[in-house]
């Protein structure tokens, strides 16, 4: 019962929000992150750590790596879902 509504109404109010074009991106390195997939439950979705960032021409965060318990990965970061942390929480 906890997960299930959990999984369906916080999980998606973590999901990064789209800020206008220009104005930065919140995403950097050490965050913990939930990876999208579309073909799984969202209980299922891997966690990990971002280890790198790549920036596009414009300077805005596009791409990132993420290590995994099985690995690491190179994910857009429009399939990424940044979890808080207790850092994070301390600036609100």
């Amino acid at each position: 019962m906890f997960w299930a509504r959990w999984i369906r109404e916080y999980l998606p109010l973590l999901q990064y929000r789209r800020e206008p074009r220009g104005s930065g991106n919140n995403i950097k390195f050490n965050d913990v992150v939930l990876i999208m997939d579309n073909c799984m439950p969202r209980n299922t979705w891997v966690r990990g750590i971002v280890t790198a960032t790549f920036p596009g021409p414009d300077g805005i965060i596009r791409v990132v790596d993420v290590k995994t318990s099985g690995g690491t990965l190179r994910r857009p970061v429009k399939k990424l879902v940044i979890l808080p942390t207790e850092r994070a929480s301390l600036h609100f």
